[in-house]
């Protein structure tokens, strides 16, 4: 099952309603940010894999998500490589 949140707030709220397998969130949102949404779920969820992704990552937030993130995806990237790295981190 897949959810889907328009923005960073929904996100939070909905990590913070229920749990999930894999979180993969982009860095450029509306209301919060990826970087906020990645402390949250490291926070509440922190054995939970996760894929951030962004088309282009300041130096200091990179250093920052590689520390939270399993996998940084920069963008464009195809629907086949996204689904490689779900299916690696999940199996």
């Amino acid at each position: 099952e897949v959810v889907e949140a328009e923005d960073g707030e929904v996100a939070i709220k909905k990590l913070r309603a229920e749990s999930f397998d894999l979180l993969i969130t982009d860095y450029n949102m509306p209301g919060a940010d990826g970087l906020e949404v990645l402390d949250e779920a490291s926070s509440l969820y922190p054995k939970m894999p996760v894929i951030f992704m962004s088309a282009v990552l300041a130096p200091e937030v990179q250093h920052k998500v590689e520390g939270l993130a399993n996998h940084i995806m920069e963008k464009p990237f195809s629907i086949a490589e996204l689904a490689g790295v779900v299916a690696r981190l999940l199996g």
